[in-house]
């Protein structure tokens, strides 16, 4: 039996703002997916002192961003350097990295932990979350305002809101549904690594 797996971004959040989130939501497991594992504004987020605060709570600490981090190699660029995610998604240490958050959600209530607190923007969502999803797992946000968000449906709601195009199919809504999701998935991307850019 699978426990739902939890996101939080740690945005600008204080360390005790921070460990309050994840004791209201029982978290003991933290799986640090940042390619980048430091904060040069709250530096309390750096790798090595957050896994000493978390022990301290009584949360284990894990570092995958190798695996799990979102900007990706070479081969999973486009010409003009776009971190491409479907390509980052059939990596074999990306794959690997899932499976032992498959793994790990048997025995802890684990999040998924990066920096920014709207996942929507966030390569947790758009590129982790949504495989998850996809493999049949229960992902919810913990938002910054410490309110929680099922994935799918709700997140995956926000997203194709932010980019309908014309009205779902009336003769095939599960389908039109997926083609709506799937297109809202790569403009929402698209918006994420532009708005990283600037």
């Amino acid at each position: 039996m699978n426990n739902p797996i939890y996101t939080i971004g740690h945005s600008i959040h204080s360390e005790v703002a921070f460990l309050d989130l994840l004791e209201q939501n029982h978290i003991n497991a933290i799986a640090d997916v940042r390619s980048n594992p430091y904060s040069e504004y709250t530096t309390w987020f750096n790798r090595e002192k957050l896994a000493v605060h978390l022990k301290s709570k009584g949360i284990r600490y894990v570092f995958l961003g190798k695996e799990l981090g979102g900007r990706g190699t070479s081969s999973e660029r486009n010409p003009i350097g776009k971190v491409i995610y479907n390509e980052i998604a059939k990596t074999k240490s990306f794959n690997s990295g899932l499976e032992r958050i498959r793994k790990g959600s048997k025995t802890y209530r684990l999040a998924l932990m990066c920096s920014e607190g709207n996942p929507i923007i966030c390569h947790r969502a758009l590129l982790v979350a949504k495989k998850l999803v996809e493999d049949g797992f229960e992902v919810i946000h913990i938002l910054e305002n410490g309110k929680c968000e099922n994935h799918h449906p709700d997140t995956e709601d926000r997203i194709i809101e932010l980019h309908q195009q014309g009205d779902f199919l009336i003769d095939n809504p599960r389908d039109s549904r997926e083609n709506h999701l799937k297109f809202a998935y790569e403009k929402q991307a698209d918006v994420s690594y532009k708005a990283k850019k600037r």
